[in-house]
């Protein structure tokens, strides 16, 4: 294939794509969060409790670096107007109000360590739960907040306690009835991106899933279809859609991802169909895979055969024996690829051995979909911890 980074065959990180949509998603929940001061501690969110010793447990990395931050360089809530903004930040108070009392919480356990943090062993203990410390958010990591939303909803029981004994002074972080209920629909949100993040970070996530996925996180942080979240999560799914459809309409100046989705047999044009794209859209798609197969390898594999085949004598076919030959298909096989598309889409999880167990059915087109599979979604050099 041609390795060149022209647009026409550019693709991007989908696992990147993701992580700029959840951090889109959360940024009207961090106002105020992430302002270190020369310990590395967010200044914000250090709750006021008497300090015992240093923090013993580290569940997360708080490497404050993070080259994953670099994109398009538009932050879908600055880029809104004034008015816009305020509503956004108002609409989602209760949200944050929620994640900064979490997030206090977990300071106020590690960092009390003659009181809080046994105490908290104690009623982890007493509820018959594993005494696992409540994980910290940190700013430059999106998962870090599903982590600790999805711990805390687990340890609800334990939480509830802590704020309820007067004597531990953690009232003001107490969660009401509404909170543990936003806190529910926000995890439910993440869960997305964290399922996305992990099948993208398999080598066999092909560049061929990146689409339907996006399709799948669009719909899913649109408002007006399948569950109804808390306004304040709603207002925020809005921006972190905006965010997923600035990337989606990249996929546009790239013909990769289509031809690989047309070259999965689970796919194949169908998929367009069923999304309802534009037919003038899907005749553009089906064009581009021709084209593609025509130049790259219909015509490498005729010009690579440039000893044609002598005929091969045969006996004389005059005999009785002619009566038997019935056959009528002396026409020339039609083209690899338009017999491909005539045939109904398969339910198939593993493309590439599709093919190559087709590989005598489709001797050309499937060297052409073994290249386009075989690119991945994401790129090799990120690490699925690095989300």
């Amino acid at each position: 294939m041609n390795n060149s980074f022209v647009l026409e065959h550019r693709v991007r990180c989908f696992n990147h794509t993701l992580q700029l949509s959840a951090k889109t998603l959360l940024r009207p929940f961090n106002a105020g969060f992430g302002k270190a001061n020369e310990d590395g501690e967010d200044v914000d969110d250090l709750p006021k409790v008497d300090v015992d010793d240093e923090d013993e447990d580290e569940d997360e990395d708080d490497d404050p670096s993070d080259a994953d931050d670099i994109d398009d360089g538009v932050d879908e809530l600055d880029a809104l107007d004034h008015d816009a903004r305020e509503e956004i930040m108002a609409d989602t108070a209760t949200v944050r109000d929620m994640v900064t009392k979490l997030r206090r919480l977990a300071f106020a356990i590690v960092r009390s360590t003659t009181i809080a943090l046994p105490a908290w062993r104690r009623y982890c203990k007493e509820l018959g739960l594993k005494p696992r410390i409540l994980p910290r958010d940190v700013v430059t990591r999106w998962n870090s907040t599903y982590y600790m939303l999805d711990f805390a909803i687990k340890y609800r029981a334990v939480i509830d306690a802590m704020t309820a004994d007067k004597s531990l002074k953690l009232r003001k972080f107490e969660l009401e009835m509404d909170e543990w209920a936003i806190a529910e629909d926000l995890v439910t949100v993440l869960l997305q991106y964290k399922n996305a993040t992990l099948f993208f970070s398999q080598d066999s996530a092909s560049v061929a899933a990146v689409i339907p996925a996006m399709d799948r996180i669009s719909n899913h942080l649109n408002s007006q279809t399948g569950k109804a979240y808390h306004p304040s999560i709603t207002a925020a799914m809005k921006l972190a859609r905006k965010k997923m459809d600035r990337y989606y309409s990249l996929t546009d100046s790239s013909t990769t991802y289509r031809i690989a989705m047309i070259l999965h047999p689970g796919m194949k044009l169908e998929y367009f169909r069923n999304q309802k794209w534009e037919e003038e859209w899907i005749e553009e798609a089906e064009s581009l895979v021709r084209e593609g197969y025509v130049a790259g390898y219909e015509k490498m594999a005729r010009d690579s055969d440039t000893t044609p085949m002598k005929p091969s004598k045969t006996k004389d076919d005059s005999g009785f024996t002619s009566f038997g030959n019935l056959s009528v298909t002396s026409a020339p096989r039609a083209s690899e690829i338009q017999e491909y598309l005539k045939l109904p889409v398969e339910n198939v999880k593993d493309p590439m051995k599709w093919w190559v167990d087709n590989q005598f059915v489709y001797p050309n087109l499937h060297r052409m979909a073994l290249d386009y599979l075989s690119i991945p979604g994401k790129s090799n050099l990120r690490r699925v911890d690095d989300y």
